[in-house]
């Protein structure tokens, strides 16, 4: 028995993996687990403060991931999840096997402290019985592979925010006859900037509007994970990866991806009629294809 650990993006918490999670573990049944969990500053974790590395993301991460009772772990990461699946590759690759000299060298590479390294060697010391088996990275990119302006692409967010205003959501909230939900303007743009199939599923805008009444990340921490993002570079790693990449991605150019299967030397699934959210776009698809790549059934 494994788990699969689901690992969302910027301003993104394990609540908007939606149906994909149930969808998965239904398919998986009682062989495998699938767990979610959040990034600091985001879901449960929303009053810490997000750190400006990704790095410096991984202690929260490697504690929870301690915590899952199966030894053999795969990760799914999306979008900026994916960059810290890679980081985290990257330090269990690399971090026991320098002396202090490279350590000192590698935490001035990456602007780290003494602090971060000793959080991040206790994390890694209760790490010791899992293994990780494999990563799925979604729609991700890495600053040392593709320029800034194909890794956010910026107008393309300008133009889901000007069809928001055409719809009308952002000139009066609307309102839901079964639910009464408000609808949230930056929810609606949300869902048509990283998706082609749910732009106009206002029951799917109405629960991520109440995601946001309930629970949101402030503007302070969204702005410190984009800083963070913009600094990842992708660096190797001794973990069995595979890419997917969605061609009608309006957020991440899909050269991105194709960039990070080069870099790897791995496998690029792509996904022709599927945006950013490729869990939400293309649900039954992905969670056959992670099953595949990951050989969870018989």
């Amino acid at each position: 028995m494994a788990a699969v650990v689901l690992l969302r993006g910027l301003m993104r918490d394990k609540r908007h993996w939606g149906e994909f999670e149930s969808l998965l573990q239904s398919k998986l049944g009682s062989r495998h687990n699938v767990i979610m969990i959040d990034t600091l500053g985001n879901g449960e974790f929303i009053s810490e403060i997000s750190p400006l590395h990704l790095a410096e993301y991984l202690p929260s991460i490697i504690e929870q991931l301690a915590q899952i009772e199966d030894s053999d772990i795969y990760i799914a990461g999306l979008s900026m999840g994916g960059m810290i699946a890679l980081e985290l590759g990257a330090w269990l690759k690399n971090y026991d096997s320098i002396n202090p000299q490279q350590r000192a060298a590698q935490r001035a590479y990456k602007g780290l402290n003494e602090v971060t390294e000793a959080s991040m060697l206790t994390a890694l010391s209760k790490f010791t019985h899992k293994n990780i088996c494999g990563m799925a990275i979604i729609n991700s990119s890495a600053g040392n592979l593709s320029p800034w302006y194909k890794r956010f692409q910026l107008k393309q967010l300008f133009l889901a925010f000007r069809k928001r205003v055409k719809t009308g959501y952002l000139v009066e909230p609307k309102q839901i006859s079964a639910g009464k939900s408000e609808i949230s303007s930056i929810e609606a743009t949300v869902i048509a900037l990283t998706s082609v199939t749910q732009t106009q599923n206002i029951a799917l805008i109405a629960r991520w509007s109440g995601f946001r009444k309930a629970r949101t990340t402030s503007l302070s921490n969204a702005t410190r994970q984009i800083y963070a993002c913009s600094r990842f570079k992708a660096n190797p790693v001794n973990i069995p990866l595979i890419v997917f990449s969605s061609l009608a991605d309006k957020l991440v150019a899909p050269s991105c991806s194709q960039a990070l299967a080069r870099y790897y030397q791995i496998p690029l699934v792509p996904f022709d009629h599927a945006g950013h959210d490729l869990s939400l776009d293309c649900a039954d698809e992905l969670s056959d294809a992670l099953i595949k790549a990951w050989k969870l059934l018989p």
